[in-house]
């Protein structure tokens, strides 16, 4: 939706729902798999098990940016003031407004129990489960700068030590788990907003002016957080490690346009 110029002010905005579905992710078996070794009963045909949730989905995203010609100056408010005019003319707000939910994480295990060669594959899911797959609130809650909480229910799948157990029931069997977000498990969303405020000078020779802008990114500081591992079984299974976006950012600039 685009509202077009009205008293100086022109909007934008875009809602954006998709879903994005692929085979990608961690690759079990290029054949069919039969029952016996798909650990619930359930035979696939080729690759159909590897059908999900691609990790470059995004199911929502906003997108919403204005541009403001501020209402002060020579040709609006305080016209008739000579100091008006000498310090408010002219200024234009520009903001730009972004929110997305997050993608889907592709979850991987060890202790591969079809073909030990391979260094991954995928969880097998843990009989009965039927709980959520993120935990412990918002991505980053409850984390320090030295320690994390993890935001992955481990409790989802089957134990790294029962799959390697002597005599265990998942041997020489696929793990199960979707390939991407089993059980909701998607990475962090986030928001982003962006502002501008710039005014332009004319100066005495043909179609030149002096345009000087401040711009603030990030303005609320806000966090999206990397999340730190999605293997299955290791220590960083779920944790977050680190910062994905950039913190708050001002600049000033000065430019010659003609």
């Amino acid at each position: 939706m685009t509202q077009r110029a009205f008293k100086g002010l022109t909007f934008m905005f875009n809602y954006i729902w998709s879903k994005a579905i692929d085979d990608g992710g961690t690759y079990r078996s290029g054949y069919a798999i039969p029952a016996a070794y798909s650990n619930h009963g359930k035979s696939w045909a080729a690759d159909s098990i590897e059908r999900g949730f691609s990790t470059t989905n995004q199911p929502q995203h906003v997108i919403e940016a204005g541009v403001w010609a501020l209402p002060f100056g020579a040709h609006a408010l305080g016209r008739g003031n000579r100091v008006v005019r000498a310090l408010a003319s002219n200024f234009k707000f520009s903001e730009i407004v972004q929110i997305y939910s997050g993608s889907p994480l592709a979850i991987t295990g060890s202790a591969c129990q079809t073909n030990p060669a391979e260094n991954t594959c995928n969880p097998t899911v843990a009989p009965g489960f039927g709980g959520a797959g993120r935990i412990n609130g918002k991505w980053g809650e409850g984390a320090t700068a030295t320690s994390s909480p993890s935001y992955l229910n481990a409790n989802a799948f089957v134990p790294i030590a029962t799959l390697t157990e002597a005599n265990s029931p998942y041997a020489y069997t696929f793990g199960n788990a979707a390939c991407t977000a089993p059980f909701g498990m998607y990475g962090p969303g986030n928001y982003d907003i962006d502002i501008s405020l710039r005014r332009s000078f004319d100066l005495p020779f043909e179609r030149s002016h002096l345009t000087l802008e401040g711009d603030l990114c990030n303005l609320t500081n806000h966090t999206q957080f990397t999340v730190g591992g999605t293997a299955f079984g290791s220590s960083s299974f779920g944790t977050v490690s680190g910062q994905a976006n950039s913190s708050r950012d001002a600049q000033l600039s000065l430019r010659l346009e003609s």
